[in-house]
């Protein structure tokens, strides 16, 4: 049996995409791999192919695959990437006309709106016309009533949301920071400064712009990876690509759950309060169980995941340094798959599996079949 440091180089030279990659702040986002993500994969599958992306996070890699011409299963456990993933990989057609847009950004006689984020985020994340605006917009999504308008226009909020952050990020309460006038190694001011309405319309313009019909029936699920259940669906994901929570140690292991806890509550509007964590500096939300965060239990779930889908061809994506090791990851699949191959990425021009190079990049890519 080969191992790393006895596989012969192999050189995979990359591709220009043919297509517009959506806009994606996420942290993790593959929005920068996918040309090594295509190199790698290509060859795989038919385009009568499942895939199952199965932490769905930005939507940017099960995107790619329905580009690619595949059917598509997007999960996630987070509720508010199920709603980018049902705007991006689910949808089929153009949904806010301008009308939509016009009628969202309204204030209705008629409709009584709250003010939970005016009254529990005042000088936290945006300043008291942006808060009055988010509980405004976020009131009028709710009341829309086809689904696939209410996907489209909670993408375009999440991405306005994130545009006018620090970072984009809600883990530390910078607001004075976002407002002070002073040099900053870094400078976005600029569209941190720009009014929810206008980037709000130029997502609204950018989820009409980037969906399409690959003419497969393409859904979203919002469901723990370790939960996850295809049996009740009748459906066998050919490949299954895995991109889990990841960290450069057991310490760092990254909580997207808390990460983006203010996106999260905006699609509980009515139970967020009882959810927050009032003892905590930045209003996070009350912890929640998930076993890829936690470092006593990342193994096991890691585990069971290559178990439960051994009968797929397995995509990872990889990012060194991390935790667990590339090698240990490696090594669990070889215990479920007899091929098993480790791409990494070299520059702008090729991906190389030599162990001696990679140990110089930070992007991967495992394939087990």
């Amino acid at each position: 049996m080969n191992t790393l440091t006895d596989r012969p180089q192999q050189e995979v030279f990359l591709d220009k995409l043919s297509y517009e990659v959506p806009t994606t702040r996420y942290v993790g986002s593959k929005r920068r791999f996918l040309e090594f993500m295509h190199a790698v994969t290509k060859s795989l599958i038919s385009k009568d192919s499942v895939v199952l992306d199965l932490f769905g996070g930005s939507g940017i890699v099960g995107y790619h695959f329905k580009r690619q011409g595949f059917r598509v299963i997007y999960n996630d456990y987070l509720k508010f990437n199920w709603w980018i993933g049902k705007a991006l990989i689910e949808n089929t057609e153009r949904q806010l006309v301008e009308s939509d847009i016009k009628s969202l950004l309204e204030v209705k006689k008629s409709r009584k709106y709250p003010t939970l984020i005016q009254d529990t985020f005042k000088n936290y994340y945006y300043t008291d016309e942006e808060n009055r605006w988010l509980d405004i917009v976020s009131t009028n999504i709710r009341y829309l009533r086809k689904e696939s308008k209410k996907a489209a226009a909670y993408y375009a909020l999440f991405q306005a949301c994130l545009t006018k952050r620090p970072w984009s990020l809600f883990n530390r309460v910078n607001l004075a920071f976002r407002l002070a006038e002073q040099e900053r190694s870094f400078n976005n001011k600029t569209t941190w400064d720009t009014s929810f309405e206008t980037m709000f319309r130029r997502f609204c313009d950018e989820i009409n712009q980037v969906v399409f019909n690959n003419q497969h029936d393409n859904i979203a699920m919002n469901e723990s990876a370790e939960n996850l259940s295809l049996k009740s669906m009748e459906l066998k994901p050919d490949i299954v690509y895995i991109d889990p929570p990841s960290g450069r140690s057991p310490s760092g292991l990254l909580d997207y759950y808390q990460l983006y806890h203010f996106l999260e509550g905006l699609t509980d509007y009515h139970s967020w309060h009882e959810r927050i964590d009032y003892q905590s500096y930045n209003l996070r939300l009350k912890p929640r169980q998930n076993s890829w965060s936690n470092p006593v239990e990342l193994k096991d779930a890691w585990k069971k995941c290559i178990q439960s889908f051994r009968d797929s061809i397995l995509v990872i994506s990889y990012r060194s340094p991390g935790y667990p090791k590339l090698a240990w990851i490696e090594k669990l699949l070889k215990t479920q798959k007899q091929d098993v191959q480790v791409f990494t990425q070299n520059g702008l021009s090729r991906i190389v599996t030599s162990v001696n190079q990679r140990l110089e990049m930070n992007e991967h890519v495992l394939v087990a079949e």
